[in-house]
């Protein structure tokens, strides 16, 4: 289905739809693990909404937003920066069922948030996280110390 991609409101800029078309939020790109509104490769889909918002809606109001409006709601992680505690500005909302997705996609996908803001989030269906690797370590990547703490490894202490 279409999530309105092509619409003007990608990236916070008006569309040329004129002053009273809403803008929408961006998130880090590299914090960000959604389809993009579409799946390719070996991702699937799953029971995660992924949802990019304005950074000064609360987990309560998004909470309150999905549990109102959507069924199956199982939780919803706001996501914050681990220092300032505030917003990173994208959430994710897992679903009782991958179904229930695609519903709240079409329901709150480019809703006003907060209302009355302008400012429209984006709510598509998230990637499923494929396992990470952990890289290997040899014994010959690690430094090793001579014991005098510049950590040459030449042992001659120079």
């Amino acid at each position: 289905f279409d999530f309105g991609w092509g619409q003007g409101t990608h990236g916070g800029t008006h569309g040329g739809g004129g002053p009273s078309t809403p803008t929408t939020t961006s998130a880090d790109s590299d914090s960000v693990r959604s389809n993009g509104g579409g799946v390719s490769g070996s991702h699937k889909i799953g029971r995660r909404a992924f949802v990019v918002l304005d950074k000064t809606v609360t987990q309560s109001t998004l909470e309150s937003l999905f549990r109102d409006t959507c069924e199956g709601v199982v939780q919803v992680e706001l996501k914050t920066d681990g220092e300032s505690g505030r917003s990173r500005g994208f959430a994710y909302v897992t679903f009782d069922a991958p179904a229930r997705v695609n519903e709240a996609c079409e329901r709150l996908n480019g809703r006003e948030l907060p209302e009355g803001s302008g400012v429209r989030c984006k709510v598509m269906p998230a990637l499923d996280r494929e396992p990470r690797r952990t890289p290997e370590r040899s014994g010959s990547n690690k430094r090793r110390s001579n014991g005098n703490g510049n950590g040459n490894g030449n042992g001659n202490g120079n």
